[in-house]
């Protein structure tokens, strides 16, 4: 869904809402996001952490996700933690560290502790690069 450019009704979007609660479905999309290939995000984490993803950074399917992303948030009438962490983080991972920041805050207002929200603060913190930026 997050990688074709057929539309997306209500009900894919309410599933894709749905589907980010569950942390392997959520760096799926996040892996599918950034590389553009479901074949990666299908494969196994050593796959990943071998430079699967640094080998095909995919910049036009990071700005798609984000698109069906913000689209499903103007579904809500609340808060989705782990949509705003989503948002966070393929904003960072694109070089927006202001995007990055206010949809960071917006998650951890609602969940202190959500991890991926933590994480990509302590990214903008430190100052880390995206691998955007090291392209």
């Amino acid at each position: 869904m997050l990688l074709s450019n057929k539309r997306v009704g209500a009900r894919g979007l309410g599933q894709a809402l749905r589907g980010l609660d569950n942390i392997q479905v959520r760096d799926y999309v996040l892996i599918a996001a950034v590389t553009g290939r479901v074949d990666i995000a299908l494969g196994t984490f050593d796959d990943v952490l071998n430079g699967a993803c640094a080998q095909s950074l995919n910049v036009a399917s990071v700005e798609r996700a984000m698109c069906v992303l913000r689209a499903c948030d103007n579904y809500l009438d609340v808060v989705s933690v782990p949509l705003h962490g989503v948002l966070a983080y393929l904003a960072w991972w694109s070089g927006d560290s202001g995007t990055a920041e206010l949809e960071t805050e917006l998650a951890l207002n609602a969940d202190a502790s959500y991890s991926l929200a933590l994480l990509v603060r302590h990214a903008l913190i430190v100052g880390l690069p995206s691998p955007v930026a090291g392209s």
